[in-house]
């Protein structure tokens, strides 16, 4: 493949250090992470970079696998301010590990929303709703067709709904388009990208996609699957066609990496908090890890990228996110493979 030519707007990254849109400087873990004072060490070098160059760079994030040791020192020093994000992966990797964001903002970059506002006002409903399949389904019902590729005739109504708003160019697009065709040619379980979206007579009102990312853990390689690009078309909004579009996306996932040599991929979301898109991801199972799990944690990423979501927000100010992951649990109550078969046989090949 063509990196150039084939580029996509990727949400992922790759391994190692990279400068990414809106001035992040961003470290995907090359190695399982055991040895405290390294990572301590290497974060501050990072937020050392930041500093010297404060005009250039505004966030500074590392994002990887660590043990208990790590954690334990991260508590107890001088970092336990920046960790956004812990999540115990005990259940995908059978260890202690946890999968971290640890990030350092430079001063002026602020949340928009106070911290506790953002925590109490996402924390997860009991009430019931629809699973992922009978949702699919009423939508199915109702007329709209599921999708996961992009015709070569629809790639401007796609980037109708992602251009503006996430900042994807057109040759982007077109680019995701012709990467989903050839990895219909591949193995399912090399598979590193993934398309969902709802048509409504042909047009699509409603795309997400899933990028995949392996990064080392204690004892191999555990698969990162990030879901992103949710967007549904204003008018439609409010219907539930995200959630939907969503359930497609996971069940088009884990059909594909169901004999993933790696185990069972980790699914995630960064949900952008002004718009409220956590409520789609709880709609399709996608959780908010516990914030007191240990560690205590928000489990929001500050002032990360921006979104043009349409919110009452200073125009240019970047978005606050909430990390959302789709439990082993929710998996085997709403995407055994039975369910599983049931929704894919509703998308369009």
């Amino acid at each position: 493949m063509n990196n150039e030519t084939e580029a996509i707007y990727s949400s992922t990254g790759k391994l190692g250090v990279s400068r990414r849109q809106y001035e992040r400087l961003y470290v995907n873990g090359t190695h399982y992470s055991t040895n405290p004072d390294e990572v301590d060490r290497n974060f501050r070098r990072l937020t050392g970079v930041a500093e010297r160059h404060p005009d250039r760079i505004g966030r500074s994030i590392f994002r990887g696998l660590v043990n208990e040791d790590v954690m334990q020192h991260i508590s107890e020093n001088g970092l336990r301010s920046d960790l956004e994000v812990a999540l115990p992966v005990e259940e995908f990797t059978g260890d202690n590990s946890w999968f971290i964001y640890v990030a350092n903002n430079k001063p002026g970059r602020e949340l928009i929303v106070p911290r506790e506002k953002m925590v109490e006002a996402t924390r997860t409903p009991n009430r019931e709703t629809p699973s992922p399949l009978e949702r699919i389904h009423a939508i199915n019902q109702q007329g709209y067709t599921f999708v996961r590729h992009i015709p070569e005739d629809q790639v401007d109504q796609v980037y109708a709904l992602w251009g503006e708003t996430f900042g994807w160019e057109r040759q982007e697009v077109d680019n995701l388009r012709r990467r989903l065709m050839t990895a219909d040619s591949s193995p399912s379980s090399q598979k590193d990208v993934w398309f969902s979206a709802i048509e409504d007579n042909g047009t699509i009102i409603s795309a997400a996609m899933a990028e995949r990312l392996s990064i080392p853990s204690a004892s191999g390689t555990l698969d990162l699957v990030e879901s992103t690009e949710w967007r549904t078309k204003d008018e439609y909004a409010g219907n539930g066609l995200m959630a939907a579009t969503l359930g497609a996306l996971n069940a088009q996932i884990l059909s594909d990496l169901h004999d993933n040599p790696n185990g069972l991929p980790l699914i995630y979301a960064e949900c952008n908090f002004q718009s409220r898109s956590d409520r789609a991801g709880c709609g399709a199972g996608f959780r908010i890890p516990e914030r007191t799990n240990g560690y205590a944690a928000p489990q929001i990423l500050v002032q990360n990228v921006l979104v043009r979501d349409g919110q009452p927000v200073e125009e240019g100010r970047l978005r606050d996110f909430t990390f959302m992951y789709l439990p082993v649990e929710a998996i085997q109550n709403y995407y055994d493979p039975m369910r599983v078969n049931s929704i894919t046989q509703m998308i369009k090949a």
